[in-house]
């Protein structure tokens, strides 16, 4: 299967610990990570961190107070690397197409991984005073049967080039203190 990827890159006037500090505090990633109806599609509306340590930490993503979906970290090095991965998106009979029946996609889709997306963030200090900032977004539907068609089907690409784009701007707007261009 195709794998959809999309990169953004920015200079931000700020100590790179400063940077890898901010980058860690998750309960802020909803604010920098926006997904429209997020919690309509399945995918939580609010992330917390649920435990763990480097590659043992796991994250909720919840609509509301319910958990909807969790994602772990996959790659820890602090403070210049991080990863993490949403495996297993659940589709519900709520998300399936309408010109299906929602009943009959909801239950034979139910307890099948449609979706994996990746989340990672490079650090690279270019002074005492200047970091560069590098999101990376991946995204594949591995549904056995569906997940081909819909690699096909859904823009994909063009929906995380501008997920990217808008989380590295959300992000280095939180500092306030961007490199001029």
């Amino acid at each position: 299967m195709t794998m959809a990827k999309a990169e953004d890159s920015v200079s931000l006037l700020v100590p790179h610990k400063m940077v890898w500090q901010r980058l860690t505090e998750f309960n802020r990633w909803d604010e920098w990570l926006r997904i429209p109806d997020a919690g309509n599609k399945g995918l939580g509306d609010n992330m917390r961190w649920l435990g763990g340590e480097g590659t043992e930490m796991r994250f909720g993503l919840y609509n509301g107070g319910e958990l909807a979906q969790t994602m772990r970290m996959t790659e820890w090095d602090p403070p210049r690397h991080l990863a993490m991965e949403l495996e297993g998106w659940n589709w519900k009979a709520s998300v399936a197409p309408k010109a299906r029946s929602r009943e009959k996609m909801g239950s034979s889709m139910g307890a099948v991984p449609a979706l994996r997306l990746r989340y990672s963030a490079d650090l690279a200090p270019v002074s005492d005073l200047e970091t560069t900032f590098t999101f990376r977004m991946e995204a594949e539907f591995t549904h056995r049967f569906f997940g081909p068609l819909f690699n096909l089907l859904i823009p994909v690409r063009r929906d995380l080039k501008r997920l990217a784009a808008e989380f590295t701007n959300s992000f280095s707007h939180s500092f306030d203190r961007r490199k001029a261009a």
